[in-house]
Order: C-alpha cells, then sequence, then structure tokens
C-alpha cells in the first residue's frame, strides 16, 4: 500500500532503490530491496526542493 502523496508537493517520475544487506545467519544472507518515492516540493519557501518517502518499521 502506498502512502499519500505530502500536500504541495509532486512526485519525481524514477523511483530511489534502495538496498539493505545483513551478515549472513546460519550461512543465508539477509537481503531487502526496496523502492521509494521522491518529490519536489511544490513551496517556493521551503528549504528542501526535493525529498525522499519515509518507510516506517
Amino acid at each position: 500500500m502506498m502512502s499519500p502523496r505530502p500536500a504541495g508537493s509532486r512526485p519525481v517520475r524514477a523511483p530511489n532503490s534502495r538496498e539493505l544487506t545483513d551478515v549472513p545467519i546460519a550461512g543465508v544472507a539477509a537481503k531487502i530491496c526496496l523502492q521509494v518515492r521522491r518529490f519536489i516540493c511544490g513551496n517556493a519557501a521551503c528549504a528542501v526542493r526535493t525529498f525522499v518517502e519515509q518507510i516506517d518499521g
């Protein structure tokens, strides 16, 4: 389920990929691959022009 877009922002077309890896446990490596959306702030006074969607957990 995708979270709603932050107010006053518009999404950038290319998603950002994130990859998390952990040390092997019992010989099996753990790897989590996810994509997050990047947004452009529509407020000209905003100090941060682009930001990335935050993932809970």
